[in-house]
Formats: structure tokens, C-alpha cells, sequence
């Protein structure tokens, strides 16, 4: 699929014995990409000592491809189960509105411990409640002089006076494009109002210089197996704000009817240039490498793909069809597809 580094926003299973082998892989030379992965906070109970856990991770592990220095917050559930955290109540079942995982002061104490001990946040959030209190934290923290490096995750409902903030206060944001277009039970569940201002990331990135990224969430994502982490698919989606067609047809009955209509509103489709941009400088910028990949740049890593169409040359409805021939990382061949080629062994 032309991947070189991967974010794993969560193992909350079995973190040293998996962690132990991916620094076996590295040493080996067998590990095929950059691996980013997370400490998770969950529940108010894991507030207290979630950054000195990751610390002390962050000292045990880290290879030159693989590194823990990362502090997520889970802020709110999904709106499928109701646990998105809204300002307005759901429209079914009333009058639940979801709820906040963690309070804002906690929020606020562990931006500003990431901050100091040199590490990143990660806040996951799905309903504009969970938006607006990272904001406020945020907002809380600068005026004590503390800028912490903050992806904000999924970000899929925002009240209007909150996209503003975005605007205005740039943090990093990181979504899913194939998330990006219709689906009965959202709309259902949150009505149309706030149905028709979701994933608004196109104008974010292009009026105002935030740095939007894109990636696949999965398995988080429908009930589509791996469909969800084709990134054409997900660039597709994000362009044209509609299912492409492999998830129409796995899909079409889930999504409901008028699922293969744009989700409105087009102003807030990406580009080609921007989408791109997305899953390439936008994730590196997250992850704190673009000064080594992200890019093709001389002084930079060779890590880049080979795809078997020129994405500027065909219409935007095909680009689903694209497929990857040659993924390189550090220079080295990690998967090749062309004709006659072959891979080394051993």
C-alpha cells in the first residue's frame, strides 16, 4: 500500500512483550517501517501517573525505527454507541449527550506534563463537547506560556465557534478521508444540522495553514476489513467526499440510502495536492520526522512509493484504481511489485 511509517494510536495489550519484539525486528533490520506507538489515557483514573508510565517506557524502548513518546487521551467514545461527547443532546435515545472521559483540569495538568517532559499528546475526539474542552486545555496552557505539540484526532463534530478556534489556534489534526462521506445511523443519531458540518478539514488546510493529516483508523473504520486502510481510498473519500466504489458495494447497505451522494459541504473536500499532502508531510509533521521523510527532498530519507498511475493525470472517480509497484524505506525495497522483480530473502 506504500507505507513507510505508521502511528499506533493504541496497544493496550501485552505493550512490553510486543514492544520487545518490534526492537528485535530493528536491530535485525527486518522492521519494514517507522513505528510511532502510544501510551493510552482512558478514564480519569489513568491521569494520575499516565506521563511518568510513558516515561519510563520511553527509556526501556526506542530503536532507530520505533519510538514511544507519545500520550493519548481517549476525550469521548463514538457516536455509534453514544458516547461522543456533545454539547446537545442525541436525537436518539434523548437526552444523553455522551460524556467526557477525563475532566478539563486533567487536561490541562497533562498537556502541561507532556510539555515538560518532551512528549506529544494525542486527544481523540469524535463529538464537539470532547473538541471544545481540548480547546479550552489548550487555550488554558498557552496563556501560561506552554505550547505543547497537540494532534487532535477524528475531530468529526465542530460547532461553528469552535472550527473558528481551529483556525485560529492550528493544532495538529489527524483524520480518516474514508470517514468523510454519508452514513445513515450518524445522521440519525445527531440530526441534520449537525450531520452537514462534519470533517470540515479542506478549508482549515487551505485557508488557514492548519496542518491536517490523514490516515485509516483502522480497524475503526466500518465494517469494511481492510478496505479501510487502502490510502487511495482514503484520498478518494477525502476529495470527493463519497464512498469510492469498493466501500459502496461492501457497504451500501450499511451506509444507507443516498450514500453514494457527496457529504455536503464541498468547500471542505481536500484537493489532490492537499490530500497527498495529508498522508504524506502532514503524518510526518505528527510524528516529528519531516525533517528526514515526508517528503522527497535531498538531505531526506529515501522513503517514498511508486504508483502504477499518475495521480494528476486521471479523474479524481479513479483514483481507487491505483495501485502501488515499489515501496522504498531508507533507500531499501520493502515491497515490489513490478514485473520481473524480485524480493531478497533472508
Amino acid at each position: 500500500m506504500g507505507f513507510t511509517s505508521v502511528f499506533d494510536a493504541a496497544a493496550p495489550f501485552g505493550q512490553e512483550a510486543i514492544y520487545t519484539a518490534v526492537e528485535q525486528l530493528d536491530r535485525r533490520g527486518t522492521l519494514p517501517v517507522r513505528l510511532h506507538v502510544t501510551q493510552t489515557v482512558t478514564s480519569e483514573a489513568d491521569v494520575e501517573g499516565a506521563v511518568s508510565r510513558l516515561s519510563e517506557l520511553h527509556q526501556r524502548f526506542g530503536t532507530e525505527h520505533f519510538r514511544i513518546s507519545t500520550l493519548k487521551i481517549v476525550g469521548d467514545g463514538v457516536i455509534e454507541n453514544r458516547q461522543a461527547a456533545l454539547l446537545q443532546p442525541y436525537r436518539e435515545p434523548a437526552p444523553t449527550k455522551g460524556r467526557l472521559a477525563i475532566s478539563t483540569p486533567s487536561a490541562v495538568k497533562l498537556l502541561n506534563q507532556c510539555h515538560q517532559a518532551g512528549f506529544d499528546v494525542h486527544y481523540h475526539t469524535i463529538g464537539d463537547a470532547s473538541l471544545r474542552q481540548i480547546l479550552d486545555a489548550l487555550t488554558t496552557v498557552r496563556k501560561q506560556g506552554v505550547n505543547p505539540k497537540l494532534t487532535l484526532a477524528h475531530v468529526q463534530i465542530a460547532d461553528d465557534a469552535d472550527q473558528q478556534r481551529l483556525a485560529r489556534l492550528k493544532p495538529l489534526i489527524s483524520s480518516t478521508g474514508i470517514w468523510c462521506i454519508r452514513y445513515q445511523a450518524t445522521e440519525q443519531a445527531i440530526g441534520s444540522d449537525r450531520y452537514n458540518k462534519m470533517f470540515r478539514f479542506g478549508r482549515l488546510q487551505r485557508d488557514h495553514a492548519v496542518s491536517v493529516a490523514l490516515g485509516s483508523d483502522w480497524p475503526a473504520t466500518y465494517a469494511s476489513g481492510t478496505l479501510g486502510i487502502e490510502p487511495m481510498l482514503n484520498v478518494q473519500a477525502a476529495i470527493r467526499r463519497q464512498p469510492p466504489p469498493p466501500l459502496l458495494d461492501a457497504m451500501q447497505v450499511a451506509l444507507g440510502p443516498g450514500a453514494s451522494e457527496p457529504l455536503p459541504l464541498m468547500q471542505d473536500a481536500f484537493t489532490l495536492e492537499g490530500a497527498l499532502e495529508a498522508y504524506t508531510l502532514a503524518g510526518a509533521r505528527q510524528l516529528g520526522i519531516d525533517a528526514i521523510t515526508g517528503s522527497i527532498r535531498e538531505g531526506k530519507r529515501a522513503d517514498l512509493c511508486v504508483l502504477d498511475q499518475d495521480l494528476t493525470a486521471i479523474s479524481t472517480d479513479r483514483i481507487y484504481s491505483v495501485r502501488c509497484l515499489l515501496t522504498l524505506m531508507d533507500g531499501a525495497a520493502r515491497h515490489d511489485a513490478r514485473k520481473g522483480a524480485s524480493m531478497p530473502t533472508g
